[in-house]
């Protein structure tokens, strides 16, 4: 295996794509310091030099193409989908359009702003957002919800109540039925604060369409074409090109060896399969869990869901329970289990408690874990459910964090894929409570968790939710995933010994084994980072993720500034990837940030699978740089 090529890395500029010249990347550069603090501040030399993005934060072209196709041959077509009000407001555009005068048309296209959306549960679900935002419900900005078939007519909402929003498909009903010419929903959006509020929820719950389907739409839909052969297709399957290899693949088979994948296949016996859940993005997995835990609890409005949040988690996490679910969320530090006590009795004597709790395991970036078998211990008696974001540890969730938990969310997009080039998710859920449900030591969680899953079971993973081809080339990037993991982790574990032992550096976050975490047999226990290096022992590899706190600001910008490698946001890639963590995650909260131990100049490096040598050879000249800082400082 082997990363990107030197001469690659050395060309890349700011906003370019990483991988390079991939259209479905999901990383962009930012080479240098200054840039990442840029792009935070949203100075604009930065955000135009942006050819690409993190998909949830930035809309890819192919989307952008789709969505102007749809509003120039589609929509000032047939206004009473939209209403006229909306479509022409109060200027009475109508009498103009139908002149088709081109620059009327330019003029109608830029107004109209609309999301797209695969499904239309989650499209009346952004619906409702913009409601609950205080959106007007009518008038010339009222959100509206127009579904658009492959062929180009629209429809709305009404005409598909009922089967489309409740028909919820087992895995077993997905063979030949998925075609790529599903029915896209669109949902409008008022200028100015609409647009704020549609970023948000793009954003904060990965529902968006993906780039692959609104490429696939962009070459095949008729209406775009304009043309016979582009017809729609009935086929049972597709024949998919992945580069020079081709084979017949379905949804189902995709999904089928993904499903096997995550549960560890030869770890866990297979009755225990059903207990994976997939997604089309990790933030749809915990949106959907948070959004069906809330759903199962009847509630008065003077009791609204309370969730509790156990370290400083992602920040989407915070926000889509907050911002989207609108429920109040109560943040502990992982050594605050005693308060978290205190408020679980506090509560209860007001007949009240928390939902859930969210935590993650290990943690992002300063990969620390909470006491989970004592947070298990607690959750259990306030009624609610443990939900573990995995994602940085999820080669030890069969055997070890799934213990101690209810709930495992995941981002499949990061090292389960490592291609940085497609969006997936996944919900494991705990086998002994829902194997157990009258067992002693879960008695009050089973009747909810035995609920959770039938609800997630009638659920499923419905036909147009998840992109045939996303879920045919996750299949094909995960198929190295553990050996990627082992390999990252030896590199990660020299990279570590080597940085703690320069004079520029304060800090490695960075386990010296994961046993010291208690995951190979006994509870999860708090563990800090060390100035010491890494124990040699390699039969549990603590993972290839590591944070870097230098002794000054100076020194980490000159580190970050020289490392030659690809440097931008996300992590997990089979290459190693580098970004300054704290000003490019929370540009906009770095007091709260430092609270929770993250330094403004915190420096995370996701080490990749390239030979020893190579990724060893770049991290000491770059350390070089950085003690010289020190030298100049007379230190």
């Amino acid at each position: 295996m082997a990363g990107i090529p030197d001469e690659t890395i050395n060309s890349l500029a700011l906003g370019d794509s990483i991988p390079p010249n991939n259209v479905h990347a999901l990383s962009v550069c930012l080479p240098t310091w200054e840039d990442t603090v840029g792009w935070g501040n949203k100075n604009d030399r930065v955000v135009s030099a942006m050819k690409t993005g993190y998909p949830r934060f930035f809309f890819a072209k192919d989307i952008n193409d789709l969505a102007d196709c749809i509003k120039k041959k589609i929509l000032f077509k047939q206004k009473k989908y939209l209403g006229q009000d909306q479509l022409w407001g109060r200027r009475k555009w109508y009498q103009r359009l139908t002149r088709t005068n081109k620059m009327d048309i330019d003029h109608f296209t830029r107004e109209l702003q609309f999301l797209l959306f695969p499904m239309l549960r989650d499209a009346l679900a952004f619906e409702n957002y913009l409601l609950k935002k205080g959106i007007p419900n009518s008038g010339a900005h009222s959100p509206r919800v127009v579904g658009v078939s492959w062929s180009g007519d629209l429809k709305d909402k009404s005409e598909s109540a009922g089967p489309t929003v409740e028909r919820w498909l087992t895995i077993e009903n997905l063979r030949g039925i998925v075609d790529g010419s599903e029915d896209l929903w669109l949902v409008t959006y008022p200028p100015g604060e609409g647009v704020t509020h549609a970023h948000e929820f793009w954003q904060h719950t990965g529902l968006g369409i993906s780039s692959r389907r609104a490429r696939f739409w962009l070459k095949n839909a008729p209406f775009i074409q304009n043309s016979r052969t582009a017809r729609h297709r009935k086929t049972r399957s597709y024949r998919l090109r992945e580069g020079s290899d081709e084979r017949n693949t379905t949804l189902l088979e995709a999904c089928t060896d993904i499903t096997w994948r995550i549960s560890g296949g030869h770890r866990m016996c297979d009755r225990h399969f059903p207990d994976v859940y997939l997604f089309p993005s990790g933030m749809s997995a915990i949106y959907h869990v948070a959004k069906f835990i809330m759903d199962l609890e009847e509630r008065s409005p003077e009791n609204p869901p309370v969730f509790a949040v156990f370290g400083f988690v992602y920040v989407d996490t915070v926000k889509v329970l907050e911002t989207v679910l609108g429920a109040t969320v109560d943040v502990f530090g992982y050594e605050e289990l005693s308060r978290f006590q205190f408020e679980i009795q506090d509560r209860a004597e007001r007949s009240q408690s928390y939902s859930a709790v969210f935590t993650e395991s290990l943690g992002n970036p300063l990969l620390d874990c909470p006491n989970l078998l004592a947070l298990h211990a607690l959750t259990q008696k306030c009624g609610g459910f443990l939900v573990v974001d995995d994602t940085v540890g999820m080669y030890l969730t069969p055997r070890r964090i799934l213990r101690h938990c209810d709930i495992i969310c995941t981002s499949l997009t990061k090292m389960f894929s490592g291609g940085c080039d497609v969006m997936g998710g996944s919900v494991t859920l705990n086998p002994h409570v829902t194997l157990n449900p009258h067992s002693r030591r879960h008695p009050r969680i089973s009747p909810l968790f035995e609920r959770l899953k039938a609800r997630l079971n009638r659920r499923r993973l419905g036909p147009s939710e998840w992109f045939f081809e996303d879920a045919s080339v996750m299949q094909k990037n995960s198929e190295t995933f553990e050996t990627r993991y082992q390999m990252a982790c030896k590199n990660a574990q020299r990279v570590a010994t080597i940085l703690w032992r320069s004079k520029a550096v304060q800090k490695v976050y960075y386990p010296q084994d994961i046993r010291e975490y208690g995951l190979d047999s006994d509870p999860c226990t708090r563990s800090g980072s060390s100035s010491r290096g890494p124990s040699p022992s390699c039969g549990d590899r603590p993972g290839y993720l590591l944070s870097v706190k230098f002794h000054h600001r100076k020194q980490a910008i000159a580190f970050y500034d020289n490392f030659q490698v690809c440097k931008g946001p996300s992590f997990g890639t089979s290459f190693t990837l580098c970004c300054a963590y704290t000003i490019l995650a929370h540009p906009r909260e770095l007091e709260r940030a430092e609270r929770y131990g993250l330094a403004e100049d915190l420096v995370r490096i996701s080490v990749g699978v390239e030979e020893e040598e190579w990724i060893l050879d770049r991290v000491k000249r770059a350390l070089n740089f950085a003690e010289e800082v020190s030298l100049r400082r007379g230190e």
